[in-house]
């Protein structure tokens, strides 16, 4: 939901960037291999307890799949660059909570459990969706329902990275935090596939 009011602000500041990346010579593809990298860096720093380098990481990993964007928008980005894009966010989610759980693998590896699969069915019927609409040639992303279109954005890239910075600054109460936030997941999910039905059937 946040992210119809916080990504075309962010998208305005880190816009002028993806002309000077381009003019650099530099691909989409590079970018995302970063950020998925410094992803994975912050997976591990939360493993290991070093959960004031993880903040660090995951900012930096956000910052550089925003350059990803804004060069995607300064250019014909590939087909290939924006499957990056995707499947890379998607494990950089997991491993962060994978991460939580080898922390703590006594009292929270069942609670990162849950939120990886609160995480997958998020992203199964996101894509799913997108796969089966363009499948059958429709046009827009909504059901004409306005509450199950609201509930069904419940949870988009702003809210799991606010989620993911909240964990890693109140690592503490990550138990908490995470199964709510899974709740959130499985809502949303359960809307996406109402929106599916409504749009699809």
């Amino acid at each position: 939901m946040l992210d119809r009011t916080i990504k075309p602000l962010i998208d305005r500041v880190l816009d002028p960037a993806g002309p000077w990346f381009q003019a650099q010579g530099i691909r989409g593809e590079w970018l995302s291999l970063l950020s998925f990298f410094l992803g994975l860096a912050a997976a591990l720093a939360v493993g290991l307890g070093f959960f004031d380098l993880a903040l660090g990481f995951i900012i930096l990993n956000r910052i550089f799949d925003g350059f990803n964007g804004a060069l995607g928008r300064a250019q014909e980005e590939t087909a290939f660059a924006r499957y990056l894009d995707i499947v890379f966010n998607f494990i950089f989610y997991g491993a962060v909570a994978l991460g939580f759980g080898f922390f703590d693998p006594n009292g929270q590896a069942l609670t990162a459990a849950i939120l990886i699969f609160a995480y997958l069915g998020l992203g199964g019927t996101t894509l799913a969706y997108a796969v089966m609409a363009k499948d059958i040639g429709l046009d827009g992303d909504v059901s004409e329902n306005v509450w199950v279109d609201t509930l069904s954005e419940l949870v988009g890239t702003s809210e799991m990275t606010v989620a993911l910075l909240v964990m890693v600054l109140l690592h503490q109460y990550f138990g908490a935090i995470a199964l709510v936030f899974a709740l959130f997941c499985l809502v949303a999910t359960s809307f996406r596939i109402i929106k599916a039905w409504l749009a699809l059937r």
